[in-house]
């Protein structure tokens, strides 16, 4: 195994802990770079503004949410909210070249300036559904709790996820295929899998337990959105993952985006710090 360094003392008893949400504007970068992208992928459903309702509402002990632009997106023109809780990240202040993809970026979290000890991945489709606290991510000694990670891989993924920066920056430094990721182009592969597996077995995270999303609405429930919107109300459950597979009719999904605002205001109707 690589040689690692010491650790440091005894964690504070109160971990100081971000939030890191990937956000794409739709058409940043993917037709420049000719990729071909299914047609939903390029669609902005106003999931982020939800998404830091969520966290705020739900996680009020975040510290800082992190948006990470990627492609160097503009940010929503919603997002007009000045609070020092929630930063802007372009993408290009990680690394260079930029690549037209979701994946890459994941290897430079851990060089977002100022980012807390301990942190969260999620991305905008990723929502809190109820209350939550720092243990139902990190164990009260402040070891991250890894769930999911991957679709298919070892669960069905969609989930938020908690990182250590430190331990975060030596699983990349670890990567066996660090050069394959950097330069995926139109490739969608994620590090997350490889640098799971490196946590673990270096005991620096402990497996979770939690294989996908309480609710996940997704291209085989889609059609099923009205009663999954009335679990949610009835259930209340911690993870919500709400993919864009609604329809590409301009009437239907007309009908199906109104529904889809209309729950996301009555779910989560307090405006975070990032709207103003």
């Amino acid at each position: 195994a690589p040689q690692r360094r010491a650790r440091e003392g005894p964690p504070r008893s109160k971990l100081a802990v971000d939030w890191i949400v990937g956000y794409i504007q739709p058409n940043a970068f993917h037709e420049q770079a000719a990729c071909r992208y299914r047609t939903r992928r390029l669609r902005d459903n106003g999931e982020l503004r939800y998404c830091l309702r969520s966290i705020f509402t739900f996680a009020p002990w975040i510290r800082r949410v992190y948006v990470i632009l990627g492609g160097d997106s503009k940010r929503p023109a919603w997002a007009t909210g000045k609070s020092s809780r929630v930063v802007y990240v372009q993408e290009s202040s990680l690394y260079a070249p930029l690549q037209p993809n979701s994946e890459t970026k994941k290897l430079f979290y851990h060089l977002v300036p100022e980012l807390a000890e301990r942190f969260i991945t999620g991305d905008d489709d990723m929502f809190l559904g109820r209350a939550l606290a720092p243990t139902d991510f990190f164990t009260p000694a402040g070891k991250p709790v890894l769930n999911s990670v991957h679709m298919n891989w070892d669960g069905r993924a969609h989930l938020p996820l908690a990182w250590k920066t430190v331990d975060y920056k030596e699983a990349v430094e670890n990567l066996s295929n660090a050069w394959k990721y950097r330069l995926m182009k139109c490739k969608r592969d994620n590090p997350w899998k490889e640098m799971k597996l490196y946590l673990i077995s270096q005991h620096l995270s402990l497996p979770g337990k939690v294989d996908e999303p309480n609710v996940w609405i997704m291209n085989h429930n889609v059609n099923q959105y009205k009663q999954l919107f009335k679990q949610i109300f009835a259930d209340r459950p911690a993870y919500i993952c709400i993919n864009d597979d609604w329809a590409l009719g301009s009437s239907a999904y007309e009908e199906q985006a109104t529904d889809l605002f209309t729950f996301f205001e009555d779910y989560w109707p307090a405006k975070s710090e990032a709207e103003a």
